[in-house]
């Protein structure tokens, strides 16, 4: 009886061995639709994450030491009673232009 058994089931596709009800059709069917708006919001969200993480390199990268020269200069603002008066202030030296 065994052998019977065994010989049945290996005859069957694997089709008929999952089933093929209606009802299993359509939830396979339903599954499967339901996947191309699952990618969509995947790669929405990869998208996003690949702006934050550009915009922080971004930012990482504007404040490197090397990307601005610094300068301190010394500003008088006047002479009273024999003391100078001293503040300072650092520039940035930014594409051509200085910044206060």
């Amino acid at each position: 009886m065994w052998a019977r058994v065994k010989s049945e089931a290996s005859s069957r596709s694997e089709d008929d061995a999952v089933g093929n009800s209606l009802g299993v059709r359509r939830e396979l069917a339903e599954g499967i639709g339901s996947l191309s708006g699952w990618r969509k919001g995947v790669r929405r969200k990869k998208i996003e994450t690949h702006r934050k993480i550009v915009g922080g390199i971004g930012k990482i990268a504007r404040n490197t030491p090397g990307d601005r020269q610094r300068k301190t200069v010394r500003l008088v603002a006047g002479n009273v009673g024999g003391c100078r008066i001293v503040g300072v202030r650092s520039l940035i030296k930014l594409g051509g232009h200085v910044w206060l």
